[in-house]
Parts: C-alpha cells; structure tokens; sequence
C-alpha cells in the first residue's frame, strides 16, 4: 500500500510531539514536587525557628511547660479564651501574646513539643491528620533554649512526617492538573499547526509529483503555480524552467523535422523531376541538365552538413583548439574574402582601425578557436552581403568591452523588424524565404554561430530598428 509523504511527516512529527509532551509533563511532576517538598521543608524548619524562640520564652516566663498542652490540644474558644482572660488578670501581657502565637503557627501545620528526654510535652493534631496517634516523638527538631539550657525541642509538618500533608498534596495535584490540561492544549496547537505546515510544505512536492509524471507522458506544458521564497518555491520555478526548456526544444524538435523535410523536399523534388524529364525524353541529358541536377545535390549535401555541424556543437561533441591570436588578423581575412564578392555586387566593405588594447599590451587579442571564429564571421558576413542592396555598405568593427572583445558587423539593408531579432538564431529561421532559397541561404548558419561563441563562453545577438539596416555583434570574454 502506498504510503503519501503528508501522512508519513505527518505521524512522524507527531509521535514526535506526543512524546515530548509526556515527556515534559512528567519531568515538570517530577520536577515541581521536588521542588515543592524543598520548599515545604524549608518553611517548616524556619516556622520550628520562630517557634523555638518563642517557646523558649514560654518556659522562661513560666518555668515549666505548665499549660502549653492546654495552648495547643484546648478548644479553640473556650480554654484559650479563659487562660488568655486569666494571664491577663496576671496582667501578663507577654504571655497571652506568646500564646496566641503559638496558637497561630499550629493552626497552619502540625506541631509537636517535647522535653530534653524525648517525651511529648504538647502535640497540636494528637490524633494526626489522619486520626492515628502518634506512637512517639521522632528525633531531630529545632532545640528550644532557655538561657543555655536546652529544655526541649519542636517539630513542624514535615520534621514529624516526612513528605507532603493532605492538603499540600492536595495543592500538588492542582498544579499537576494545571500542567496536564495546558500540555494537553499545547500538544492539540502543535498538532493542529503541523498538519497546517507540513500541508503547505507537502503540496508543492506532491504537485511536482503529479507533474513529473505528465512531462514523462510527454505533456511538456504543465506548470505548477510559483509562490513563497524558499527553497521548495526554488524547486518549482527551477522545475517551470526545465518544463519550459523541454517544451521548447520538442517544439524545436519538431519545427527542425519540419523545416529540414521542408527543405529537402524542394532539391529532392527537383531532382526528381530532372529525372524523369531525362528519361521521358522531354530534356537532353546534356551538360545543362547534369549541372541543374548537381547544383540540387550539392545544396541538400550542404544542408546535411550543416545539421551534423549544428548537432554536434550542441552535444560538445567538436574540440576547440583555442589560442591568443590578434583580431585584427581575422577581420582582414574577412574584408579579403568577401571584397570581390562585395565589388561584384556593388556592395562597399569597410574595416574600421582596430584600436589598440587598453591594458597597454599592444594589439587587441582574443582567445578563441580561429577556424570556428571565421567559420562565425563568414557566417555573418554572408548574410550582411546577401541583404544589402547594391550601393550599400558592411561594416566591420571590434573594440575591448566588459573585459572582453567585442566585434561588430553591421549593414544597410533593410533591417530586421524588432519583433523579428530574437528569433534570427533560431534553425532555419529566414526573413525572406523565397529569396534565401534562390540565393543559397540555408537558414542555418546563424543558429551555428550561435552555438559556437555560447561554447566559448560568449554571447551573439543583433540591433535592428527595422528600417535602417542591421549589426550582429559577437563578444567573447
């Protein structure tokens, strides 16, 4: 059975947190009763402190434990009242003070007296909170003084039983449930706000998941909504980018079958024709006829060539032999080729002065594959030629540029419309079809320029407004 990555975080997490919600409520039980019973202990000694000092007085004042038991163990209103009323016919101020303090500190916790001997002098619970009577005192407690004599010694709560009373326990148990109820409402929020993440965090991998699927049925236009900047938001735009890569070059691929059959169709065709004229006896296979079938052989043979040219620069699979050379160089190897091509045609050629390298070197170098740059130029060259009208002109440039070298080839033709530009390196790609056919053009030697300066790390592109010809610029880092 398959399991979904929302459901399997979602467990996880959540065990995660049930865990430690358990795990920090016992610690906080633990925790809090520990430092409770310290704190209780705490009180107790320094409540037997207080009490040791006043008893003390207690003894000195009356010499004896006379009448503590009746202090302590008497009816809350009527002994104490009646001792009270005749300590103050004594008008013994001291002792109706002393007692009611005693009587005070014995009503917030169990207190017990005993002598130096160990035996009970007074006990303020004598049946204990639970009823029982104590067997006998237990040793320890605050020594009560009299003077320097120790005449005998006091016990508070848990100096008599070790722990927690009734109702400190009682108090505990509150603070337990507190603790329980709001880790119960803890974990319920943590809960609720990790389905709620990890739904917004499992949606887009489960979108990708749905989508990855489509592009390997070969749908290449699914997309997937982009929001957020984190890294998921990262992997759905890069997987749009690759989604639309794969769609463009299917969509290449397909204009590229279309376009060569296109192509071919029209030699082959030709050919054909040719052919069957020779053998129906229409035409002589004369010298004319031989030269208009080869003409067609050569052009579909060129076309092939081409395409090779063209897969593999963008497979990588040609090896570039780069090295310094001087541009200068290579553009006077341009102007020498096409000057008589130019002249024939009316066509003027200029070459601007290659200026000197900034840096003070001397010559403006470049770093590239000589063959394959003039293989790019002749490109340029051919097409700047093959839409300049007589009495224009080509112009050729180069310059340093953004640490690099930059070279320009510009035309007054009549311009490429800006709709147009980006798609002038595309396969095949002609502006004017019918008239490329006539003179050669193959709608493939830019997209081959192309591929070669991306393959040295450069870029190519061309600036037309339409009207008043056209500069294809190359620059090479």
């Amino acid at each position: 059975m398959r399991k979904s990555l929302f459901l399997r975080f979602l467990l996880s997490f959540s065990l995660v947190i049930v865990i430690s919600v358990l795990f920090i409520i016992f610690s906080v039980q633990i925790r809090a009763r520990a430092q409770y019973t310290q704190v209780v202990s705490e009180a107790d000694l320094e409540q037997a402190e207080e009490l040791a000092l006043v008893l003390g007085v207690f003894f000195e004042s009356t010499g004896s434990w006379q009448g503590l038991k009746e202090v302590f163990e008497g009816p809350p209103q009527g002994t104490s009242r009646q001792m009270m009323r005749g300590m103050m016919r004594q008008n013994n101020r001291m002792l109706s003070s002393i007692a009611m303090f005693i009587r005070m500190q014995s009503a917030r916790s169990r207190v017990i007296v005993a002598d130096p001997g160990g035996r009970l002098v007074a006990d303020s619970m004598p049946f204990g909170p639970e009823g029982e009577k104590i067997p006998s005192v237990p040793a320890g407690g605050v020594e009560i003084l009299s003077g320097e004599d120790v005449v005998g010694s006091v016990l508070v709560g848990s100096m008599i039983h070790p722990g927690l009373n009734i109702r400190e326990q009682a108090f505990l148990r509150s603070v337990n449930r507190t603790v329980i109820a709001a880790a119960v409402t803890g974990l319920f929020i943590s809960l609720g706000m990790t389905l709620f993440f990890f739904r917004r965090i499992t949606r887009p991998v489960a979108e990708l998941s749905i989508a990855s699927g489509s592009i390997a049925a070969g749908d290449y236009t699914v997309r997937i909504k982009e929001e957020g900047q984190d890294e998921l938001s990262d992997l759905v735009r890069n997987f749009n980018a690759m989604a639309a890569s794969l769609e463009r070059g299917e969509t290449m691929k397909k204009q590229l079958i279309a376009d060569a059959a296109h192509e071919l169709r029209t030699p082959v065709s030709l050919i054909r024709a040719n052919i069957e004229m020779i053998l129906d006896g229409v035409y002589n296979m004369d010298r004319d006829q031989l030269l208009s079938i080869q003409h067609e052989t050569e052009r579909m043979s060129r076309m092939v060539e081409e395409l090779q040219t063209l897969a593999s620069v963008e497979a990588g699979n040609i090896e570039f032999h780069k090295r310094f050379f001087p541009v200068d160089d290579i553009l006077n190897r341009m102007v020498t080729l096409f000057s008589a091509r130019a002249e024939k045609k009316g066509v003027v050629l200029r070459k601007k002065a290659v200026p000197a390298d900034t840096d003070g070197s001397g010559q403006l170098m470049v770093h590239a594959d000589e063959d394959k740059m003039v293989q790019v130029l002749t490109n340029i060259m051919s097409n700047a030629l093959r839409y300049t009208p007589p009495g224009g002109a080509v112009t050729l440039s180069a310059a340093r540029e953004n640490g690099g070298v930059r070279i320009d080839i510009g035309d007054t033709g009549p311009g490429i419309p800006p709709e147009e530009l980006s798609r002038v390196f595309e396969r095949f790609y002609r502006l004017d079809r019918a008239r490329s056919r006539e003179e050669g053009g193959l709608g493939l030697g830019l997209a081959i320029s192309r591929e070669i300066i991306s393959a040295h790390g450069g870029s190519i592109w061309a600036e037309s407004d339409g009207r008043n010809g056209t500069v294809v610029s190359l620059l090479l880092l």
